[in-house]
């Protein structure tokens, strides 16, 4: 473990994902000096905003699932399988195919998509051990398939694009793709859409009641003359 950390300190190996190793990569690349402002990277391409606490990977795909079972309100017992083909980048880094536990849920296509169309929902709460252990999901899991499609893969791994197709029981087909996922920057998440994510977590270290106040604040923060009364209600 000492050693894989340690190769990982140089650049970022990707056979760290699945592991508390993936999230450090993170906190290495924050740690670069000598390009602020050249260019600044809140303009140039923009910030990706995470939708879902799980590996990015994954996202494409449960936003289309997400779409597809709101859009045809599909049920769990109606689906007999569902297909999801991506490039090799994909089940390399998504390497939980039966996952027991929540970190494993984060990086499992199977269960992100599980849980969007069990529960229609990815938040902080469906990446626990209890909620990946639940019987519903899985007895679900063995409906997904995560492929590798040829058409996909020939793009290159700069693209992420994500194809589903739902099969039902009764023979229906439906399906969707996209190349993004919502909060990239093109595919913005909107104003409704980030002060949910936001308020979620910041629930998480002060009263929910707050976090929405909080919200209001930040959003307006260009407005104010002091960031004071903000950052007194994120204490």
């Amino acid at each position: 473990m000492a050693l894989g950390i340690a190769a990982s300190m140089a650049s970022g190996l990707r056979e760290n994902f699945g592991t508390m190793t993936k999230p450090l990569h993170s906190g290495r690349a924050a740690s670069v000096d000598g390009r602020l402002g050249r260019p600044f990277f809140l303009l140039d391409p923009g910030v990706s905003i995470k939708p879902y606490p799980s590996g990015s990977l994954a996202h494409p795909a449960m936003d289309v699932m997400l779409d597809l079972t709101a859009g045809h309100d599909l049920r769990p017992g109606q689906i007999e399988r569902i297909e999801v083909a991506a490039n090799s980048n994909v089940p390399n880094a998504l390497i939980h195919h039966r996952p027991v536990t929540g970190l494993q849920g984060k990086f499992s296509m199977e269960y992100c998509i599980a849980t969007c169309v069990v529960r229609r929902r990815a938040g902080l709460a469906e990446f626990t051990d209890a909620a990946v252990l639940a019987p519903e999901i899985q007895d679900f899991l063995g409906k997904v398939d995560l492929v590798v499609a040829p058409d996909l893969e020939a793009m290159g791994y700069q693209h992420v694009r994500s194809r589903v197709t739902v099969t039902g029981k009764d023979g229906s087909v439906v399906a969707g793709e996209a190349e993004w996922a919502r909060g990239y920057p093109a595919k913005p998440m909107t104003p409704a859409e980030l002060t949910a994510k936001f308020t979620e977590c910041a629930a998480e270290a002060i009263p929910a009641a707050r976090a929405v106040e909080a919200a209001a604040a930040i959003s307006g923060l260009e407005g104010v003359g002091s960031i004071t009364a903000a950052l007194a209600l994120l204490s």
